[in-house]
């Protein structure tokens, strides 16, 4: 009995001293490609050029996010294009720490990506639907969600949503159809 005490006790206590902590409670509707595009303030399809994970988030924000720099190759939609967007997503690891939010996007640096972003009102630019907002390109072919992350990945089921097989170019039909 005190060794389940024990147990109980360090898993309340370590998040609080630092230790790893895991937000699996993160729940997210599946939306469509169309959902996608007409919710979507900004889309682009580019190249992730740097990863950095910060201790707070774009407007102060605490807790541990990552900084995505993502060099654009094609803004498909928004105001304002630009060559470099930064993206934010919930989580990383920052020394000894890490946070993890089930669901969430993550990013390689060199990978080629179809990004669907809101603009927060609190800052920044964010995958919309959490990891809906990105897909992995191979060329101009939308990527599944099975390829995007290595099935080693113990979170990759916790969350990863279906990809469509969709290509950019019927990305930019939708994008001419519903936005335009």
């Amino acid at each position: 009995m005190n060794a389940v005490r024990g147990i109980f006790a360090l898993a309340l206590l370590l998040p609080a001293i630092g230790g790893t902590s895991i937000a699996a409670a993160t729940t997210q509707r599946t939306l469509s490609l169309e959902e996608l595009v007409d919710t979507s303030d900004v889309i682009v399809v580019g190249r992730v050029l740097r990863t950095e994970a910060v201790p707070e988030g774009p407007s102060g924000q605490p807790g541990i996010h990552t900084r995505v720099d993502v060099g654009v190759e094609d803004w498909l939609f928004g105001s304002a294009p630009q060559s470099i967007v930064t993206v934010w997503v919930h989580g990383g690891r920052l020394g000894d720490r890490m946070r993890v939010v089930s669901g969430q996007a993550r990013f390689e640096r060199g990978e080629r990506v179809l990004l669907f972003l809101f603009a927060a009102d609190s800052g920044g630019l964010w995958p919309n639907g959490m990891a809906q907002g990105k897909r992995r390109l191979d060329e101009n072919t939308i990527q599944s969600a099975s390829s995007t992350h290595s099935n080693s990945d113990p979170l990759r089921l916790l969350g990863d949503p279906p990809a469509p097989t969709d290509s950019v170019v019927e990305v930019e039909r939708l994008i001419r159809e519903r936005r335009r």
